[in-house]
């Protein structure tokens, strides 16, 4: 507690607490195998596809509003 003293907590408060921080690292694990994997067998291509395509949709924005003398909607995904 703030003051310096110890709070009690009870059995089921703590294996909450437990379960929830299991699943978290369980999650974080699970993406970081998938990643690698991903990216082992499918290189960075996926990855930069999906940057092409983030790229080509903002650019088809801006030439959009160029075209009609308008400013580029950063949020427009196409």
């Amino acid at each position: 507690m703030e003051d310096g003293s110890i709070a009690e907590r009870n059995e089921s408060d703590v294996a909450q607490e437990l379960l929830q921080n299991s699943r978290t690292g369980a999650l974080d694990t699970i993406c970081f195998i998938l990643n690698t994997y991903r990216r082992k067998y499918a290189g960075y291509s996926y990855e930069k596809s999906r940057s092409y395509d983030i790229q080509a949709n903002a650019s088809e924005s801006i030439l959009s509003a160029a075209a009609n003398n308008q400013s580029p909607n950063r949020w427009q995904t196409g």
